[in-house]
């Protein structure tokens, strides 16, 4: 059924971004900045997906078998499972909008450069069920009296009640409000070897808010194929943050040049983090330039880590090692696409990382410039989850995270954000650029960059 999906669905967006100054004077200038953007994309996907229930009688071929004398539940009642290509292929439409507004000044004072702003922000995203998704009662219903035929074409009046049990709703609504203002200002300090020292400090106070809706059809679980969230219900957060930095450059000879930098993030909930860098550069000739920074760095979980509603999805089709070894490794009846629940995760800490970096500038001439940089980078604390393959491959270690009915079958598997384990990676990023070459029809210039990963090591969780 993949043929089905569209890999690249079909997509419509616009922009408008527009931006004004008023000079005040020779000193100070007003700005004002509008940024808008809609995209709305249709995904298609294979049909519909059901399980439904009839009476064997119901079937020619089946009739005086005497499956209703089997102890069953239910006896006579068959369980089938089926792809209803009479629905169409499922079809959902997102649609989201973000509309940017700044208002701000900047000038100078008392030697200082400024620039201070004040920011609104808002996303919004619509998720719509349009074809495909139907009313499960009601299908269910129509597959039971015979209406609809889970073997073959359905007759006029089951075509008429899959087209009536359609499913067109916007089953989910997210809205995000950011308000910041922010100020920075920057000044030279005093004359050094090769120029001024100068020092620029800012700071930074925001507001974040989500809002999560679900409508009422979805909540009632009687869409097929969209299941609603476990413990689904509408949800308002929001959070405060604070942060403060700044940069202090040093140009010590024509030569030696260093960069010292520091930024100190406070997330409501979350805690906060100092995130120091230290930066040096050394140009020996007019034609070499060599540099290296250390620093460490901090990143907050989002909003949607912490308080994103539960996701319903279901893994690729993936063999179950305990439904396996009852049936000698039969994949056929073994490997199925297992349900997944998606949870968000309100106990998640910070990332952190500590990188560095040396390299060296090379430009041999005056259209040739080429560049070669190391680097080193460690981050702990990952914000992850583990995948379903991983925990299906390893259920010694991650058993309790696969949730099993009665029969010992998979109900779903829990893949829930957590701070998991590490990852060290580190390689040299290559360039070449050619620029400023004349010719007759005009200048001309290229760009070639590349990344050699020298290692790369994610670890899933302590002790893998």
């Amino acid at each position: 059924y993949m043929r089905d999906t569209e890999l690249y669905p079909k997509s419509e967006k616009q922009n408008f971004l527009s931006r004004g100054v008023l000079t005040l004077n020779a000193d100070h200038q007003l700005y004002a900045e509008v940024a808008l953007s809609r995209s709305r994309t249709n995904y298609v996907a294979s049909s519909t997906r059901v399980i439904g229930y009839l009476d064997y009688r119901k079937v020619p071929q089946l009739a005086g078998t005497g499956l209703d004398q089997l102890d069953d539940d239910v006896p006579g009642e068959l369980e089938v499972r089926m792809r209803l290509k009479e629905a169409g292929n499922r079809t959902s439409e997102l649609t989201s909008e973000s509309q940017r507004f700044v208002v701000g000044a900047t000038g100078t004072v008392a030697g200082w450069d400024y620039d201070v702003g004040l920011n609104h922000s808002v996303n919004t995203v619509r998720d719509r069920d349009t074809k495909g998704y139907l009313l499960k009662d009601k299908l269910r219903a129509g597959i039971a009296d015979g209406s609809i035929n889970p073997f073959g074409p359905s007759s006029a009046k089951g075509l008429a009640l899959i087209e009536s049990i359609q499913v067109n709703d916007e089953v989910r609504h997210a809205r995000g409000v950011m308000d910041s203002l922010d100020f920075k200002a920057s000044r030279g300090l005093l004359a050094m070897g090769g120029g001024d020292m100068a020092l620029a400090v800012g700071a930074e106070v925001r507001r974040e808010r989500t809002q999560f809706r679900l409508s009422e059809l979805l909540m009632s679980n009687n869409i097929n194929d969209d299941s609603a969230p476990e413990g689904g219900k509408d949800t308002s957060d929001s959070r405060n943050v604070q942060a403060i930095y700044s940069e202090l450059l040093l140009p010590f000879s024509k030569q030696w040049q260093a960069q010292l930098s520091g930024r100190y993030d406070h997330y409501q909930q979350v805690g906060g983090a100092l995130s120091p860098k230290i930066g040096l550069t050394y140009m020996p000739s007019k034609q070499v330039l060599m540099r290296a920074s250390a620093g460490k760095g901090f990143r907050a979980p989002s909003m949607s880590d912490l308080h994103r509603p539960t996701v319903y999805s279901q893994t690729a089709t993936l063999p179950d090692p305990v439904l396996c070894a009852a049936v000698e490794n039969n994949y056929a009846d073994c490997a199925q696409n297992w349900d997944t629940r998606r949870y968000s995760n309100d106990k998640l800490k910070p990332e952190r990382s500590r990188q560095f970096t040396a390299g060296v500038v090379i430009e041999p001439s005056q259209h040739w410039t080429f560049s070669a940089d190391y680097w080193n980078i460690k981050r702990t604390d990952l914000i992850s989850e583990i995948g379903d393959d991983i925990i299906l491959g390893n259920l010694t270690k991650y058993g309790d995270l696969v949730h099993r009915n009665d029969d010992n079958e998979i109900d779903y598997i829990e893949l829930r954000k957590e701070n998991r384990g590490a990852q060290k990676a580190s390689g040299i990023d290559i360039t070449a650029d050619l620029h400023g070459v004349k010719t007759a029809w005009g200048r001309f210039g290229g760009h070639l960059s590349g990344t050699y990963v020298l290692d790369s090591k994610i670890q899933t969780s302590p002790g893998d």
